[in-house]
């Protein structure tokens, strides 16, 4: 990335010429992190022995299942400005 911006004479960013590695505050606050989430985790206990992956993907899918029928009248005695657009 630094050639785009030395091939056109113009200066280079510090972030592309410092090493990543070396970005050692920002590397310390994403250990922090995943200590603590790791920490968390280990705390909660959760049990996840019960769980039932396939009625989570259920409820998952059934939640981009748009059913549009909502946008239009459901008898004769509901208008326009009943329904969800009105």
């Amino acid at each position: 990335m630094a050639e785009y911006f030395t091939a056109r004479g113009l200066p280079v960013p510090p972030e592309l010429t410092r090493n990543p590695l070396l970005q050692w505050r920002r590397l310390l606050v994403i250990g922090a992190s995943v200590a603590v989430v790791y920490l968390g985790l280990r705390v909660t206990n959760l049990d996840f022995s019960r769980a039932n992956p396939e009625h989570a993907a259920a409820v998952i899918r059934e939640l981009f299942n748009w059913d549009f029928r909502i946008l239009t009248p459901q008898n004769e005695f509901e208008t326009w400005w009943d329904t969800a657009e009105g």
